[in-house]
């Protein structure tokens, strides 16, 4: 049996907490779990989310309260909390303005074993990426009759980690700790988001290695991005609809799909000859949202919805 805590991530919102505490109160377990709530210090709000924490009561495991002396911040927070998993066989991350589906566990598991053994698979999310964050434009990936897709985007919203993906991860972290720059083959938007981003740096490290977080086609989560750390104003656009009920899930292998896509959620030329194998023959790269540098672009064809600086006509090669 797979031992996979839930770990809730809080700081100052009480609302938020109360609300996920109670999804989570409602979710299906099959198993035993452990409840991990990390409360980051804030000198306004911490007695509040102490004293929730300690009265909510968890009846599918042992609950652990972990409190900071000093404020780690965001990303701090989260490398604290990833950490966790090294005595587990991984973990499921919660920030505190999510809610889950009543399946997002029975997700996970089925999840975690049929991916267990592939070391191209950097973490799980259980969130679905429907919104490009870069190009600010919806994303709908392809369809291949699995109930996932596959990406070299990290999650920061319900992501599940084994420990020796993190392990491997956090090595690579504790090594690289520096500045993110323009010379990252990483979206622009990505290197200039704040300092207090765990995030830019997962996804510098899936596409230095090749690796991919495995997204659900149908959310198990819905994120209702309150005002925080990263947000100044409550929004709407990554609120979504979530599978209700549990069931046995459609998965495949990294060889076997079409839905691979890079962090620009572009999809990857190996995928896109599979659908069109007459590209084989040429080395191209793909920028249909028409967001990436060409400084960075090394391929000698780009299918693209840019425009010619020559023709002022969109140039796609086929």
């Amino acid at each position: 049996m797979l031992k996979i805590p839930i770990v809730v991530v809080a700081y100052n919102r009480v609302d938020s907490l109360k609300r996920l505490l109670f999804s989570l109160k409602q979710a299906n377990y099959s198993q035993k779990v452990d409840l991990i709530i990390s409360i980051d210090y804030s000198k306004k709000y911490n007695k509040d989310i102490i004293k929730l924490s300690k009265d909510f009561r968890w009846k599918n495991g042992a609950k652990k309260i972990i409190t900071y002396n000093k404020n780690l911040g965001l990303r701090n927070h989260i490398i604290e909390c990833g950490n966790f998993s090294l005595n587990y066989d991984g973990i499921i991350i919660l920030e505190d303005d999510l809610y889950v589906s009543p399946a997002f566990y029975d997700y996970t598991i089925q999840c975690v074993k049929f991916y267990h053994k592939e070391k191209k698979i950097a973490g799980y999310s259980l969130y679905s990426h429907q919104y490009n964050e870069t190009a600010l434009l919806p994303f709908n990936p392809i369809h291949d009759h699995s109930d996932v897709f596959f990406m070299q985007l990290a999650s920061s919203w319900g992501q599940v980690w084994e420990n020796h993906q993190w392990n491997n991860f956090i090595k690579w972290y504790t090594n690289f700790n520096m500045p993110l720059t323009e010379i990252d083959n990483i979206p622009e938007n990505v290197i200039n988001w704040p300092d207090t981003s765990w995030k830019k740096y997962y996804i510098k490290y899936v596409i230095t290695h090749n690796k991919y977080f495995v997204y659900p086609r149908i959310s198990l989560i819905t994120n209702l991005v309150e005002s925080g750390v990263h947000y100044k104003y409550k929004q709407f656009h990554l609120n979504l609809p979530f599978q209700m009920e549990s069931k046995k899930y459609n998965f495949t292998k990294l060889c076997n799909t079409y839905a691979i896509y890079d962090a620009y959620c572009e999809i990857l030329p190996e995928a896109l000859n599979k659908l069109y194998p007459k590209l084989y023959n040429y080395n191209y790269s793909v920028d249909l949202y028409g967001m990436k540098n060409l400084n960075k672009i090394n391929s000698d064809y780009l299918l693209t919805s840019k425009l010619s600086q020559k023709s002022k006509k969109s140039i796609y090669s086929y």
